[in-house]
């Protein structure tokens, strides 16, 4: 495990393929848009998530929530990592990713290692510039999701410490959605065991 962690806080420390690669996992729209507003307008507003990894029967997972359906956000329903807007009382951004992380899931800040920061990333809809953070889970995960910003999926196993979880839902939700992705080409980088 100290392998791991040790060669990503290094990778992280260094040089990142940043907006390049974000080119490349882009779609076609979002590369228009690109066209037309390279650079974040100077009233974008500040937001930070996190890449939260843990170890679950041996291996690496990430966490993912489901936003829960609301009117006024305009990413109402979408998979993200834990994460939100930047306060005065904050401070540093990496404590934006650590603050919305506990509130969204209920992980502490103290189990998270902060191992770096990737790339900020412009999202044009909502004006926000979010700057992700990646962090390791130190232990074992209880995840307590805010059900005012974290919806419920049947996906995973039942929580013991989610009693209120409405009826035949999980909150695993919050974790165990496998992380893959699939590039403009059709080409998939995950290996779904």
């Amino acid at each position: 495990m100290q392998p791991f962690i040790d060669m990503l806080r290094d990778r992280l420390s260094g040089p990142l393929p940043g907006r390049d690669a974000q080119y490349k996992m882009a779609s076609l729209r979002r590369l228009q848009e690109l066209e037309f507003t390279p650079a974040p307008p100077p009233d974008a507003r500040v937001a930070c998530v996190l890449n939260l990894l843990h170890l679950h029967e041996g291996r690496w997972h990430t966490i993912l929530i489901e936003r829960t359906a609301n009117p006024r956000d305009r990413h109402s329903g979408q998979v993200s990592f834990p994460g939100g807007r930047w306060e005065e009382n904050d401070g540093e951004l990496a404590n934006v990713a650590l603050r919305e992380t506990e509130e969204e899931i209920g992980i502490p800040a103290g189990q998270v290692q902060i191992l770096g920061q990737l790339t900020d990333l412009y999202i044009p809809v909502s004006n926000f510039l979010v700057h992700p953070f990646v962090g390791i889970l130190e232990g074992a995960p209880m995840f307590t999701p805010q059900p005012g910003e974290v919806g419920f999926s049947g996906v995973g196993k039942p929580q013991k410490n989610r009693p209120d979880a409405p009826s035949g839902h999980h909150a695993e939700r919050c974790s165990l959605l496998r992380c893959g992705w699939k590039d403009r080409l059709g080409r998939h980088g995950y290996d779904p065991e």
